[in-house]
C-alpha cells in the first residue's frame, strides 16, 4: 500500500494532441528550433512595427529600418541552405 505523496499518474484530460489539424506537418518536424525563433521574431517585429506608428504614432526612423533590415538578413542566413 501507498502512503501520501503526490499521484504518479497523469490524469486522462492530460494527453497531447496538436493545436490544430494543420499543425500536424509543420512546426519542430518541418523547421528547426532556429527557424522557428527567427520566425516569431520576424513576426513579431512586423506586428510591433505596425502597432508603433499607426496605434502610438511614433515615427518610422532610419536607424530602425537599418535595424530591420539586418534582421531580414539574418532571416535569410538562417533559412539558407548551405
Amino acid at each position: 500500500m501507498r502512503r501520501g505523496g503526490p499521484k504518479t499518474r497523469a490524469p486522462r484530460t492530460a494527453k497531447t494532441h496538436p493545436a490544430s489539424p494543420f499543425a500536424e506537418g509543420w512546426g519542430s518536424f518541418h523547421f528547426s528550433t532556429a527557424q522557428l525563433k527567427t520566425i516569431q521574431e520576424a513576426i513579431t517585429l512586423v506586428v510591433f512595427c505596425v502597432f508603433s506608428i499607426f496605434y502610438l504614432k511614433e515615427d518610422l526612423r532610419w536607424n530602425y529600418l537599418v535595424g530591420f533590415a539586418l534582421m531580414i538578413s539574418a532571416v535569410f542566413f538562417v533559412f539558407k541552405k548551405w
